[in-house]
């Protein structure tokens, strides 16, 4: 209870840059529905998340290892490379650096993502 009442009171803010923006959403769908809140949670994250995924594939890794002892030594980066979504170079100033830019297939399912997001809204709010 504690940790929670720090962390809603933006404590954790104060160290590094945050995102609540999918609480924000589901603030938005419960006052449209009247659901509870763990409810809009659960129906907006997962499309949420797809979308922004290519815009904070790092983020997520390192949430990915941390949070769930995920084993990235095989690399998510990796994988998403191989399904053609993202592509990877080199930094040319820094060789341990590995640069990630999203492919026209990464795009793609962005925006595939992004007309589901749309449908489950849709579904919400109707």
């Amino acid at each position: 209870m504690w940790t929670a009442t720090w962390a809603l009171n933006t404590l954790v803010a104060k160290a590094k840059s945050t995102d609540w923006m999918v609480h924000m959403l589901g603030q938005v769908v419960g006052a449209y529905t009247d659901a509870a809140h763990g409810m809009t949670l659960s129906a907006v994250s997962l499309p949420y998340y797809r979308y922004i995924m290519p815009y904070g594939l790092a983020k997520f890794k390192r949430f990915a290892v941390n949070v769930w002892d995920v084993d990235a030594s095989g690399g998510i980066i990796s994988r998403l490379e191989q399904k053609g979504l993202v592509e990877g170079c080199v930094d040319a100033g820094d060789k341990r650096i590995k640069l990630v830019r999203i492919t026209q297939s990464g795009i793609a399912r962005v925006l595939e993502t992004e007309q589901e997001m749309t449908h489950v809204e849709e579904n919400l709010l109707n």
